[in-house]
């Protein structure tokens, strides 16, 4: 299947621009109403099933690239809707106004303080409240960055995840990893001593099969927006390699995603160029138990939270349910589909080295998740998409913080026909995938060169 830049993701003709004005207190007390004002936008209701027999009904409802997989029977959708407010905790949208005007933009498009010109070593909520996403040139951008504090709330984090990959005949084989990860702006505990002037570091470690495991990679962001450090420890040489930034645009691990797709964008966020495509009411997936409740993190003695013992069933993809027909990479039967209001962004490299070209993100409006992602290679022609299952945690006193997370991506590649899934929350294989995060060993200590040589041994 090809697609040409030109015709992007069927957008021109079914993209409303009411809804463009980003307002940051997306906190929403009428959110019922307004849930039920999609559904009838939408003609759609809780329920209702999609496939191949009936797939005009989703036609302007998803991506073009995915209408034609609904089309094909390669994956069906199931309507579901949400029981609780999915919006932003109403402390999180109070602190968010008080950022007005504090911040900019510099020439290359980093964040900056708007007095000084320096980047602030410390931020809390939303970084530009009330953005106006069609008319500001800026405004993509400042979205970009609200989302990046939006969705790393949590401080320091240590993450169990896997690495599927998986052919038109189901599974192939598995990775698993562990993810460390400190990040200054927006903890929940405040501002932390930030003498090299860092937004975060992370660290993704292999930790099975045996012949992979040890093989970890260390990424250095500053707060001075140039590139990232990158190392990478190669357990077979027993030595520490340097990197360019731009290697995260690489496949990781040889599969079908990158270091710089984690959590649907993890790159530099003036790496790239941001234009504003349009606002588009559209189908949001997420696993069938977010629709109901949240993933309610229990607190410990150390000051750390963790997922609670009863850790709920992931996102599936086709090749984990017996008997599955369709495509076993495609969302499976846990998946559901409900009407959301989505920005629909471009991305383009300004790294000529950069292996992807454009890029669209369709990002949930008032909760900044990108659920799903376009790719198109630097010939302009279709390459590949991802999909990000979708579900909402709570944590912390006095009041409860609500944070958005993805807890399965999906990457399909349509030149190769192959596909790559992570599982990140929930159960695979029978076995828990935890979350833990203000978790007292992922201190700033760790995230060197001489520790990231330890870690895995």
């Amino acid at each position: 299947m090809k697609f040409k830049l030109s015709a992007i993701i069927g957008l021109t003709a079914l993209l409303a621009v009411a809804f463009s004005f980003q307002n940051a207190t997306a906190y929403d007390p009428d959110w019922k109403e307004h849930q039920k004002e999609l559904f009838e936008k939408v003609g759609l209701k809780p329920g209702e099933h999609i496939d191949e027999n009936n797939w005009e009904k989703c036609e302007a409802l998803l991506p073009s690239q995915m209408v034609e997989w609904v089309k094909k029977g390669w994956m069906d959708i199931t309507v579901g809707e949400y029981k609780f407010d999915p919006s932003p905790d109403k402390k999180w949208a109070e602190d968010s106004k008080k950022n007005a005007g504090k911040y900019k933009l510099d020439d290359t498009k980093n964040l900056v303080d708007a007095v000084t010109g320096k980047p602030p070593k410390y931020t809390y909520g939303e970084l530009f409240p009330n953005v106006d996403i069609k008319n500001d040139p800026d405004g993509p951008t400042k979205v970009m960055y609200n989302r990046s504090v939006a969705l790393n709330r949590m401080g320091n984090y240590r993450q169990g995840s896997t690495i599927e990959w998986v052919g038109n005949k189901g599974f192939e084989r598995v990775i698993e990893f562990k993810l460390y990860k400190y990040y200054f702006w927006s903890r929940p505990d405040g501002e932390q001593p930030n003498k090299k002037g860092l937004r975060y570091t992370d660290i993704i470690a292999v930790v099975r099969p045996f012949d992979l495991a040890g093989t970890a990679q260390l990424t250095i962001r500053k707060l001075d927006g140039t590139k990232d450090d990158l190392y990478v420890y190669v357990p077979a040489i027993r030595r520490v390699k340097r990197m360019s930034g731009a290697n995260r645009s690489d496949p990781f691990m040889g599969s079908d995603f990158t270091s710089d797709d984690s959590n649907s964008w993890a790159g530099l966020t003036n790496s790239m160029t941001w234009k504003y495509v349009g606002t588009q009411t559209a189908l949001f997936c997420l696993v069938d138990w977010a629709l109901e409740t949240t993933n309610d993190m229990v607190p410990h003695s150390d000051g750390s939270w963790s997922d609670p013992p009863n850790l709920k069933q992931g996102g599936q993809v086709g090749y984990e349910v017996e008997g599955w027909k369709r495509k076993p990479w495609a969302p499976a039967t846990n998946a559901r589909f409900v009407p959301r209001t989505f920005n629909v962004i471009e991305a383009t490299p300004v790294d000529p080295f950069y292996n992807y070209g454009k890029v669209y993100f369709w990002q949930d409006q008032d909760t900044h998740f990108t659920n799903y992602k376009i790719y198109f290679d630097k010939a302009g022609e279709y390459w590949k998409s991802s999909i990000y299952y979708a579900f909402f945690f709570t944590w912390g006193d006095p009041y409860k913080k609500k944070m958005q997370g993805s807890n399965v991506h999906v990457f399909y590649d349509e030149k190769t026909e192959h596909a790559t899934i992570l599982h990140s929350n929930g159960k695979f294989f029978g076995r828990p995938i935890i979350t833990e995060y203000q978790v007292p060993m992922v201190n700033q200590k760790l995230f060197t060169v001489n520790r990231l040589r330890t870690l895995t041994k």
